[in-house]
């Protein structure tokens, strides 16, 4: 009948509408749930992503860091190298430097008495020619006599063995003549005899037999 099936209709529309808000209710539940899942989900993600990111900045810059003190160590080294390498080759080469330097000097101050000691030989020869022209026999004898010494004290050599034997020489001439020297010269004579090398030995050996006589 139909108040019959208006009770059906009143039934089946309850039951549906529980149904609906069952399954609504269950809808509402899973979403809840899903969103809660995904909360943690995400949560947890962030924290393990923060904590990964964390970790991978403290070794990025750990390893920053030891390249940073490599490269120092290694440029503190080479650094260290070069000054050494430098160092090494400037205390060698100030001893030679200095060595040269002192050579040079030397030898230009040596160069220097040679000369110096040359100009005093042309002195004592334009002296002694003056002297040959006074006629001073006394004062020609010194005056040999020192030039032979002079040109001792240049060394020896050709042309300076032949200038000593020549006034050596004019010594013993005058010496024959019965010229004879002063006082104060008579023990330099000898002493500078005794010391001459044996390329002199006859010139030597005349000037004593001379002064003996």
């Amino acid at each position: 009948s139909l108040e019959e099936n208006s009770i059906r209709l009143e039934e089946q529309n309850a039951i549906l509408k529980s149904s609906v808000s069952d399954i609504r209710d269950s809808y509402y539940w899973a979403l809840g749930f899903a969103a809660t899942v995904l909360i943690l989900f995400l949560g947890s993600n962030m924290y393990f992503l923060r904590n990964r990111y964390n970790a991978d900045k403290a070794a990025l810059q750990n390893h920053i860091d030891n390249e940073i003190a490599s490269f120092k160590t290694e440029s503190d080294e080479k650094l260290l190298s070069s000054f050494a390498e430098r160092d090494k080759q400037v205390s060698e080469e100030i001893p030679k430097k200095v060595s040269a330097a002192t050579s040079s000097l030397i030898s230009k101050i040596s160069g220097s008495e040679r000369d110096i000691k040359r100009l005093e030989i042309n002195v004592l020869e334009l002296k002694l020619k003056n002297t040959k022209n006074s006629g001073v026999k006394v004062n020609e004898l010194t005056q040999c006599f020192h030039l032979a010494v002079k040109c001792r004290e240049l060394g020896t050599g050709s042309y300076l063995d032949w200038d000593i034997s020549n006034y050596l020489s004019e010594v013993s001439n005058l010496l024959d003549e019965g010229v004879k020297f002063e006082g104060e010269q008579i023990p330099e004579v000898p002493k500078f005899l005794m010391e001459l090398p044996p390329q002199f030995e006859d010139i030597v050996a005349k000037v004593r037999a001379r002064l003996s006589a």
